[in-house]
C-alpha cells in the first residue's frame, strides 16, 4: 500500500471529485468506513488512528483494483495517479 496519509489524500480526493457519480456509488457505499475517513483526513478534519488501518488498506487495495492498478503503488496526489494511468493508457496502445 501507498503510505496511510497517501492513500487516504488520494481516496478522499477521490471521493471529493466522484460521490456524485453513479458508477462508484455502489463502492462508495460498500466501503463506508475507510472512505469517509479519507475525506476527512484529506480535508484536515480527522487523523487516521492504528485501528483504522485494515479499513484502509482493504478500501486501497478495492480502489488499486478497481482501476487496474498495482496495490502498492504509491502516489501522493489524485493528480499524480491519473497521470500514471494516463501514461499507462498511452503505451497500451
Amino acid at each position: 500500500m501507498a503510505n496511510v496519509r497517501s492513500a487516504l489524500n488520494v481516496m478522499g480526493e477521490f471521493y471529493d471529485r466522484e460521490r456524485a457519480n453513479p458508477e462508484w456509488r455502489d463502492w462508495f457505499l460498500l466501503n463506508d468506513v475507510a472512505i469517509p475517513l479519507a475525506w476527512l483526513v484529506w480535508k484536515g478534519i480527522a487523523t487516521p488512528t492504528d485501528e483504522s488501518i485494515i479499513f484502509i488498506q482493504e478500501t486501497w487495495d478495492s480502489f488499486c483494483l478497481g482501476i487496474g492498478i498495482d496495490t502498492h503503488a504509491e502516489f501522493d496526489t489524485l493528480e499524480d495517479m491519473i497521470d500514471f494511468l494516463e501514461i499507462i493508457d498511452l503505451e497500451s496502445t
